[in-house]
């Protein structure tokens, strides 16, 4: 993949194109080269238009509840992408510390290193979570002069919660960034989407009809990314690399 073009030696043991083969040079290597970059493109477009698309959905079905519901939603994205960008620039950085330590196959002291990695990307995401709930009032007085408390009530908590949901959604995507796992991560998103994120949607809308139900949907759409990022680092690319590196 295009991540594991700029890896410093060969992987093939792990189906990477070796470093020394030209990304986009002629003939026929050139040429297939230059559609896994288009494919891995498309991948990272679906799985753009899945994350927009619940925040899109979330705030339509929140305009619909009355002015409150709308400002309350705008201020809980707001204090979700704050603590993202503290959550995935850790695992950004981390994963390119992945990168090179595949491309040495060193794998005892990866493992070692994403164990620390996972913890601490937890440990981000509950101080995250804690500082939130603990300095509620003044954020929410910091983006709103006159906060709608009625439907705040209950998402605030919701979202403190949720910060270490999101800690090991955004640690476990620099893992599998670092892997290459591009088709992987898109279908994780588009699954999550159809049959977790818009089911509950529907049903938090329709009949509970409350700003809490649809971040309930929210939480659990970043839960099932979670849950699947957790099985194929730890099911499937575990075992794949310490074979690879044992070969």
């Amino acid at each position: 993949g295009a991540f594991a073009a700029a890896l410093p030696g060969p992987s093939n043991a792990f189906g990477m194109r070796p470093r020394d083969v030209p990304l986009l040079g002629g003939g026929a290597q050139g040429g297939w080269a230059a559609l896994d970059v288009m494919g891995e493109g498309a991948d990272a477009m679906v799985r753009f238009t899945c994350l927009q698309g619940t925040v899109l959905l979330a705030t339509i079905l929140a305009s619909r509840m009355g002015q409150g519901a709308l400002v309350a939603n705008h201020v809980l994205l707001l204090g979700w992408m704050l603590t993202s960008f503290v959550i995935d620039g850790v695992a950004n950085v981390a994963g390119l510390t992945v990168m090179n330590l595949l491309s040495l196959r060193a794998f005892n002291y990866l493992r070692s290193y994403c164990r620390w990695l996972i913890l601490g990307g937890v440990a981000v995401g509950a101080a995250c979570g804690a500082c939130l709930w603990y300095f509620e009032g003044s954020v929410v007085m910091l983006l709103l002069h006159s906060p709608p408390m009625q439907p705040l009530a209950g998402c605030w908590t919701l979202l403190c919660a949720m910060q270490v949901i999101n800690a090991i959604v955004f640690t476990y995507d620099g893992l599998l960034v670092a892997s290459a796992e591009f088709a992987f991560s898109r279908n994780s998103l588009v699954s999550g989407f159809v049959l977790v994120f818009l089911p509950a949607l529907v049903i938090g809308y329709f009949v509970a009809g409350s700003l809490y139900a649809i971040w309930v949907a929210m939480t659990l759409f970043n839960a099932w990314r979670a849950f699947a990022s957790l099985y194929k680092v730890h099911r499937v690319l575990w075992p794949m690399w310490q074979e690879g590196f044992m070969v």
